[in-house]
């Protein structure tokens, strides 16, 4: 009975601190998304990032700015595909050096 009484207690407790700890979990996560009080303490900046949110959105709308968004993301693959086949080029001589290959 003794164990049975210990288990039991163990239990409790173990329930009590899960409790506890998806409580403080949901405060974290409460006043990290709390938008409203991050507006209320930074107005300009909230502001500012809005107004860049529109005229961002307003530009991809158009034409010249679709256009610009394309080149841009094919100069984004085409330096991450330089990039990587430097590293590549690199590892085989590194391999080579140590005449794995």
């Amino acid at each position: 009975m003794d164990k049975r009484h210990e288990l039991l207690n163990d239990i409790e407790r173990s329930q009590e601190r899960i409790q506890d700890d998806i409580s403080h979990i949901g405060d974290i996560i409460h006043n990290k998304t709390n938008i409203a009080d991050a507006i209320k303490k930074h107005p300009f900046q909230s502001l500012a990032i809005g107004t860049a949110a529109g005229f961002a959105l307003a530009f991809i709308s158009t034409p010249i700015g679709r256009v610009v968004i394309k080149s841009l993301i094919g100069s984004a693959v085409a330096t991450a595909g330089a990039h990587y086949s430097k590293k590549g080029i690199d590892y085989l001589q590194l391999l080579k050096e140590k005449k794995v290959v």
